[in-house]
């Protein structure tokens, strides 16, 4: 059973992907509007039950950082379907080689990540790039810089994304994604059951007690309010 569920998860995300690829053009916001549409027909091919907690928590006037733990790809589809405003991912840079994302990652201005570089003047143009985004339209960020394919507890938060959170005093929304069920198979996460995100009360660095709290410090107490998140379920 668990193959048949995957592969026909597989092959509805590709027909939607590939159906409306299409209606991808320059603006920004119809893009987005794509996208969701894409992720709400993935999760409905799916058949789970998907619950949202705490959507108030994202209606926000100012651009703000969405920072969540990261099961598998599936977990694009459900902040997509989501979050109602038009923001770009940080998503891993050998995405873009994928020909069926890749065209849906650039139209939405998604900040590609080279997670292996040792490159300071590329990771600059990285911190950069996140900085620009989160600054202006926001960013929905995977902290942990990696898929745990259920497996393990939620990795420690890189600080990248909150060097730039910091410097321009946006809202972090702390947010956790949970699957009730799921198959695994190889790198694919086929979800059952319930899923639900669970949005938490956006913070500021700047409302801490810490007025000169670090990047590093500021990941690790969004990554507790995540892991809160988890444990009050």
């Amino acid at each position: 059973m668990k193959y048949i569920d995957s592969a026909n998860l597989v092959l509805s995300s590709l027909y939607h992907f590939h159906s409306n690829r299409k209606y991808l053009n320059e603006d920004l916001e119809n893009n987005y509007e794509i996208c969701q549409k894409v992720s709400r027909n993935i999760i409905k091919s799916s058949k789970v039950d998907y619950v949202i907690d705490g959507v108030e928590n994202t209606n926000l006037d100012e651009p703000f950082l969405i920072t969540s733990n990261h099961v598998g790809f599936f977990d694009i589809a459900v902040l997509f379907a989501a979050i109602k405003k038009p923001m770009p991912f940080a998503a891993a840079k050998e995405l873009i080689n994928n020909r069926i994302i890749s065209d849906y990652i650039k139209s939405i201005n998604s900040v590609l990540i080279d997670r292996t570089t040792e490159d300071l003047k590329v990771m600059k143009e990285q911190l950069e790039a996140m900085e620009k985004a989160i600054s202006t339209t926001g960013l929905i960020l995977f902290p942990e810089g990696e898929c745990s394919y259920g497996e393990g507890d939620i990795k420690e938060f890189k600080k990248g994304g909150f060097i730039a959170a910091k410097k321009n005093d946006v809202a972090i929304v702390p947010t956790y994604i949970n699957y009730e069920k799921y198959y695994r198979i190889g790198r694919l996460i086929v979800p059952k059951g319930e899923v639900r995100v669970t949005f938490d009360k956006p913070f500021k660095a700047s409302e801490l007690a810490d007025k000169k709290i670090k990047a590093k410090e500021l990941a690790c107490i969004t990554r507790k309010k995540v892991l809160d998140l988890r444990n009050n379920m």
